[in-house]
């Protein structure tokens, strides 16, 4: 328990290469974000998710083959693999995808981006990670009131459709926050290449399952735009941010890697102007501005 503890609490700040890779982190998602609106377009959710992830688990489960990582050779390892690939990539993604038919996508961004708040109550109970102080909660909610101006007309915009939708998304950031704090407590046993390879792979085979069963409108389909479109989002938006966001849970606080989701909201929207011809105003420099402040707040104090 103590070697556990050390690994887990220490350090209680990041360093400046750790925030360099965890900005690496949001970029990539957020790149992800604005490169899956374009997916959609050819797969019906649960098929794009599923494929995606399977691309990217047998990638990675390559690149452990050829690097020598050590597979788990216990029962209960393999298990525990399972149940995160179960709540990180199979519960959170049917949950998004599923209630982003019944709000825009500025609404989903929103609720999904409140699992900072979820991870900062649930490390200290679990990890043994040490409690937000005051300053550190109000550069929490500095983070989420900036995403919500970004999104402010979308939000505005309520319909009863919201409930529903805004349910199933919360049960996505819970499901977000769920497999963070076990994934910490599972790489004290496994290395994080292997962690990321096993359970995306794991958790892609419901996906796969629920993309055959579950009715969707016709989409595009395959052909060589979206089968790239496809390989290029699994390997750099999966493989990469994935594989880095589990090595730097192995080594620092989740409730502060955490505070730095933000990030990929303010990338996503940036790149969304460019890529998708969405405007960008001032409500993105205003809520930039609160993000980046609240990171700072979360990380000084």
């Amino acid at each position: 328990m103590k070697a556990a503890q050390r690994i887990i609490t220490k350090p209680d700040k990041l360093s400046l290469g750790a925030v360099l890779l965890v900005v690496i982190v949001s970029y990539f998602w957020g790149l992800g974000i604005v490169g899956s609106k374009l997916a959609l377009k050819f797969f019906t959710p649960f098929a794009y998710s599923g494929f995606r992830f399977l691309i990217a688990s047998l990638f990675l489960l390559a690149v452990a083959f050829f690097t020598g990582q050590p597979m788990p050779k216990k029962k209960r390892d393999w298990a525990g693999l399972g149940l995160l690939g179960f709540l990180h990539t199979t519960l959170l993604y049917s949950f998004l995808y599923t209630g982003m038919d019944y709000i825009t996508a500025g609404k989903t961004i929103v609720i999904l981006n409140s699992q900072p708040f979820w991870v900062a109550l649930a490390a200290p109970l679990f990890l043994l990670e040490k409690r937000f102080n005051l300053g550190m909660v109000a550069g929490l909610l500095l983070g989420f009131i900036g995403v919500s101006v970004i999104f402010i007309k979308d939000i505005l915009q309520f319909n009863p459709a919201d409930l529903r939708g805004g349910g199933l998304v919360l049960l996505a950031a819970l499901s977000w926050t769920a497999g963070t704090i076990y994934a910490k407590k599972l790489m004290l046993s496994v290395t994080p290449l292997v962690t990321v390879a096993v359970q995306m792979f794991l958790g892609s085979l419901p996906l796969l399952v629920l993309g055959g069963v579950v009715p969707y409108e016709a989409r595009l389909g395959l052909g060589l735009v979206s089968a790239a479109l496809l390989v290029g989002l699994a390997i750099f938006c999966s493989c990469t941010p994935y594989f880095l966001w589990f090595w730097l849970l192995k080594r620092y606080p989740s409730g502060i890697l955490s505070s730095f989701n933000f990030l990929q909201i303010i990338f996503s929207v940036a790149m969304a102007y460019p890529i998708l011809g969405e405007t960008v105003g001032l409500s993105l420099v205003l809520g930039a501005a609160l993000v980046s402040l609240g990171i700072y707040m979360v990380n000084r104090f």
